[in-house]
């Protein structure tokens, strides 16, 4: 009994100590001595940073209605001399959603501070308190994966919203379906990601290769982007092992040869097929008919997460595989 209580209490205690955090967080915005002093650095997993950003929504690439959406939100803060509404990113991985927040904290200029959290690396409502304490007015607070914040986390973001703090909430998420109702809400603006066409990479292809002072042939651009899964992470990963194998053999430029040779040696085809997705289409087309996610991961050797949320989101979208009540079923061979 002395235990259980003394638990209790400790839970009890650890509650007042996290509202009074939130409450000291509420201040003046004139009045620089009810400031608290920022605790020790972060780590470097959850850095804070106030640094001048060259990046802005014009220097973008895709995404045109987000980032018109964006562009006037922002444009309008700033002339009322607001900070930006809470904005919500939704989005697979590599769309490009820290870009776009790290564009919308340029367009705010340099006196905005942006600070990056990781959503599942905020366990204990003090772990963000700590964080939030760092937060001025007009800054922007970037939460990488928000729908992964424990309830008790986004309980206490809610909290630092709601006491009227000049700040900008920017989420990023993969899943908006597990995001609380109650903090979805709260984001004035939401953003559905697109992918991007060929002709977007490309063009993110060549801008990265001028940053690194080399040049790409237009051949090796299209059979690079169009080997990327319409992702831009996807794209810029591969001309980074482009630009390895161009720097090996001492050349300028990054042709359809050496494009070629990256893409074989990472044993992915032109239409951007790995060896696990050729050998899941392979699977449905010996089969004959619909087979289940257990069945294609036993003969795959890959796990049922990995092959529902890595390998065949692609598949699906390009209309090779639908997912049926009986299994995987294959609508049409592969090109």
């Amino acid at each position: 009994f002395l235990d259980a209580r003394g638990n209790e209490v400790r839970r009890l205690a650890k509650g007042v100590r996290g509202l009074m955090g939130v409450m000291r967080l509420v201040r003046a915005p004139d009045e620089s001595a009810t400031r608290v002093a920022p605790p020790a650095p972060p780590a470097d997993n959850q850095r804070a940073t106030r640094v001048a950003r060259v990046r802005t929504l014009d220097g973008l690439v895709g995404q045109s209605s987000v980032v018109a959406n964006l562009r006037r939100a922002v444009q309008a803060a700033r002339k009322r001399g607001e900070p930006a509404p809470h904005i919500l990113l939704c989005g697979g991985p590599g769309l490009g959603k820290t870009s776009l927040a790290q564009a919308v904290a340029g367009e705010m200029g340099d006196a905005a501070g942006f600070h990056v959290l990781s959503g599942p690396l905020l366990r204990e409502p003090e772990d963000l308190l700590d964080r939030l304490a760092l937060v001025r007015d007009g800054d922007i607070l970037f939460v990488d994966e928000i729908h992964r914040m424990p309830a008790r986390v986004a309980e206490t973001l809610y909290a630092a919203i709601d006491t009227g703090r000049r700040f900008t909430l920017i989420g990023a998420t993969t899943d908006e379906d597990l995001l609380p109702a109650p903090l979805r809400s709260r984001f004035r603006i939401r953003a559905d990601l697109e992918f991007y066409s060929v002709q977007e990479l490309m063009e993110i292809l060549r801008r990265e290769t001028d940053r690194f002072g080399l040049g790409i042939d237009d051949d090796a651009a299209l059979l690079l982007a169009g080997a990327s899964h319409d992702t831009p992470r996807d794209a810029l990963s591969l001309l980074c092992t482009a630009r390895d194998e161009a720097e090996i053999r001492d050349r300028s430029t990054i042709d359809v040869e050496i494009a070629s040779t990256v893409l074989n040696s990472l044993g992915i085809d032109e239409h951007g097929f790995c060896r696990i997705q050729r050998e899941f289409l392979t699977a449905l087309t010996g089969a004959g008919g619909p087979l289940s996610l257990g069945t294609l991961a036993d003969r795959l050797g890959k796990s049922a997460y990995a092959i529902k949320t890595v390998h065949e989101p692609f598949l699906i979208r390009r209309g090779l595989v639908a997912r049926t009540l009986r299994g995987r079923v294959l609508l049409k061979r592969r090109p």
